[in-house]
């Protein structure tokens, strides 16, 4: 009943994202934005690292086009008396503001814990904004947004991280 919940919870994130840029671009309200980096080339992939409080990880990007992008992430950590631990996610990210210096996005998606765990599922949404360093091929972000294991363990998680697109 608990997994149940969070894949419909999960799924339904995934949904509202992946129909949302579909209906806004019908409306007629998405323009194209103005300066240099309206010339982008998709798909464009980042790698990198991404922390998410305590630890850290590496971390990959793909944009499909200007809003619609996938992250993944594998964190590994050890503890002296659980040992090796860690997660791996996958995510969809959504961009509220495409192709500027400055984003302003949406992502949701789910984690497999690894290690001695009574839950191995977990489902992840953050919002966050990322912002071009020195060129726009080297992104800064920063993520703040709840995590769930089941429904009766909800929390905040706080991540940042940085990329570097090719």
């Amino acid at each position: 009943m608990k997994k149940g919940i969070i894949v419909g919870i999960s799924l339904l994130l995934i949904l509202s994202l992946a129909i949302f840029p579909i209906s806004y671009e019908a409306s007629g309200q998405d323009q194209e934005p103005e300066g240099p980096t309206e010339n982008r080339n998709y798909p464009r992939y980042g790698f990198g690292a991404q922390f998410i409080a305590p630890s850290g990880g590496i971390s990959s990007r793909a944009w499909l086009n200007p809003r619609l992008g996938f992250e993944g992430n594998a964190i590994l950590w050890a503890n002296p008396s659980t040992g090796l631990g860690g997660t791996t996610s996958l995510r969809l990210l959504y961009k509220l503001t495409p192709d500027s210096s400055v984003d302003f996005y949406l992502t949701g998606g789910g984690a497999y814990n690894l290690g001695p765990s009574d839950r191995k599922l977990s489902a992840i949404g953050t919002g966050g904004i990322s912002f071009e360093v020195l060129s726009d091929a080297f992104v800064l972000n920063l993520e703040f947004g709840m995590q769930g294991q089941g429904v009766d363990q909800f929390g905040m998680t706080f991540g940042s991280g940085f990329h570097y697109y090719f």
